[in-house]
């Protein structure tokens, strides 16, 4: 358990949640998640492209033979 999200008594049990700190947390994470899935989907399309050419090449040889 991240130290930062919960407080503890004067036993050292967890005392409670700090829910508005876990929101922020949860929202970077999300943040951080969502700009790799744009850039995964980014890289995806480039790849998709240059498939797409290098079909197009393969094609155009294979026709010539």
């Amino acid at each position: 358990i991240d130290t930062r999200l919960v407080t503890y008594d004067n036993t050292g049990e967890i005392k409670g949640f700090n829910y508005q700190q876990y929101t922020a947390w949860l929202t970077k994470a999300i943040q951080e998640i969502w700009q790799k899935v744009v850039g995964i989907d980014e890289r995806v399309e480039k790849l998709e492209s240059e498939n797409a050419e290098l079909k197009a090449r393969l094609n155009a040889l294979e026709a010539r033979l």
